[in-house]
């Protein structure tokens, strides 16, 4: 579904769906990005740029679909970025002494790609290496 800006001028894409959230992007006149949402009173669309979320005014914007097919989508939800499940991990510690190795997770992306992750519902976006171990609660 798309979403096309049919002002004059650029159109801002908000960090949320509020007029006064950061920025994070500019759509241009006459130019779309995909829509995959919409906020609970349909007056913001959410769209997708470059690999980040932002909202859009309804009232600015034009779809190429009904608003009511958008689903319903909280600003904190990242999950559309994501297309399909890649599996579930559980990470777990013991009690490591100094001569245990410490457990956890290694990721590697090449330096000059990113590689993006969400892990309960926290996006993480590297390029290079990321080590992730859970932390034991007592």
């Amino acid at each position: 579904m798309l979403a096309t800006n049919r002002n004059v001028g650029d159109l801002n894409i908000y960090a949320r769906p509020q007029v006064d959230a950061a920025l994070v992007g500019l759509l241009p006149s006459e130019e779309s990005l995909t829509a995959n949402g919409r906020d609970e009173s349909g007056a913001w669309y959410r769209l997708e740029l470059l690999g980040v979320l932002g909202w859009v005014s309804s009232e600015v914007t034009a779809l190429d679909c009904e608003p009511q097919s958008l689903v319903v989508a909280s600003p904190d939800d990242v999950s559309a970025l994501y297309e399909s499940a890649f599996q579930q991990i559980t990470l777990q510690t013991g009690t490591a002494s100094s001569t245990e190795a410490v457990n956890g997770l290694l990721l590697s992306a090449p330096i000059d790609e990113q590689a993006r992750l969400l892990v309960n519902n926290v996006q993480i976006t590297l390029s290079g290496s990321a080590f992730l171990s859970a932390v034991q609660i007592p």
